[in-house]
């Protein structure tokens, strides 16, 4: 295990410097694929939230304003949700699927 003190990470300009000095090109691109997978996952759950949301404000005609208070979170948090770019937490989950009235369920594919 590499233990760094910030003696020696003043040594290094940026994070690419260290990851340049204890990972090898093939184990850089293999974070990298690994991150750009990761991120699709991310994007796909958002996506899923935000549908589910935007189908149940349109079913019930319930207006941003009304969600946000029902939701007791924050405008912003609000539109994060309906612009897919919310990183929602399991427990904003169960909350928005006591909202709309829905049992969210996880499905690996």
């Amino acid at each position: 295990m590499v233990r760094f003190t910030k003696e020696r990470l003043a040594q290094f300009e940026d994070v690419d410097d260290i990851l340049n000095e204890f990972l090898s090109p093939a184990e850089r691109a293999e974070n990298a694929r690994q991150a750009v997978a990761e991120l699709e996952v991310l994007k796909a759950l958002q996506e899923a939230v935000r549908d589910a949301v935007i189908e149940y404000l349109t079913k019930e005609a319930v207006g941003v304003p009304a969600f946000t208070t029902k939701m007791q979170t924050s405008t912003r948090q609000a539109y994060k949700i309906l612009n897919a770019e919310a990183n929602v937490t399991l427990a904003t989950i169960a909350a928005l699927a006591q909202v709309i009235g829905k049992r969210p369920k996880l499905v690996f594919e």
